[in-house]
């Protein structure tokens, strides 16, 4: 069902039913599926001796794909949903190759997307991956909880689009360290208290907010 999606929106493409692409004339086959099936997918596909084979995964290291003769990593730094497109010029995309002359394929293609590649091993990339779940997947869900808390009174959420703007904007211009603000970073204690208090019928938020003040007052 994806792929008739995405083919439809394609100059040329074709879904097929089976992973065995040894026929095709691609120079590259991209593996675009969830990390946990990576493996899989590659243990059952089938290229052409002289295509590389890259996945887009920020944790999956390299070696995943040892089995192909020639092999990289394609991933971009960002968050992707279907309904919304996204301005690719100025989203990193991390490169890694198993050779040089496939590495400089996939840089050729790189930059005619972004001018922002970067050359970036497993490890490093591993660390990047675990900065942005935070940066991004964490922050969102954090988003989620305060729009849940707001429907629950009938407050709406549009009311929050300054505050967000400017917290991420303070973050990006210097070190969000020291843009940190709220009662964890005063030391607010009896806030604390009465927050928490509040959040008695939502154990799991609760444990959230303890722990994330608790990493704030900490300085951690």
């Amino acid at each position: 069902k994806n792929a008739a999606i995405l083919t439809s929106k394609l100059y040329e493409g074709t879904v097929k039913s089976n992973l065995d692409f040894s026929t095709s004339n691609s120079d590259i086959i991209i593996v675009a599926v969830n990390d946990d099936s990576i493996a899989e997918v590659a243990k059952k596909l089938r290229v052409p001796p002289q295509a590389i084979v890259v996945h887009t995964s920020g944790s999956v290291p390299l070696d995943i794909l040892k089995s192909f003769e020639r092999s990289g990593i394609f991933y971009p730094l960002q968050t992707f949903s279907k309904d919304r497109e996204v301005e690719m010029n100025d989203v990193p995309i991390c490169l890694e190759a198993n050779d040089d002359d496939s590495f400089g394929i996939l840089e050729e293609l790189a930059k005619s997307i972004s001018s922002r590649v970067v050359t970036m091993d497993s490890e490093q990339r591993r660390a990047l991956h675990l900065a942005a779940v935070f940066a991004c997947n964490f922050t969102n869900h954090m988003l989620v909880i305060c729009k849940e808390l707001l429907d629950h009174e009938n407050i709406p959420y549009s009311i929050m689009d300054t505050l967000i703007s400017e917290t991420v904007n303070k973050a990006l211009d210097g070190d969000p360290r020291v843009a940190q603000t709220g009662p964890a970073r005063r030391k607010d204690l009896q806030v604390l208290a009465n927050h928490l208090k509040s959040l008695q019928d939502q154990p799991l938020w609760k444990g959230i907010y303890k722990s994330v003040s608790e990493s704030i007052m900490a300085g951690k």
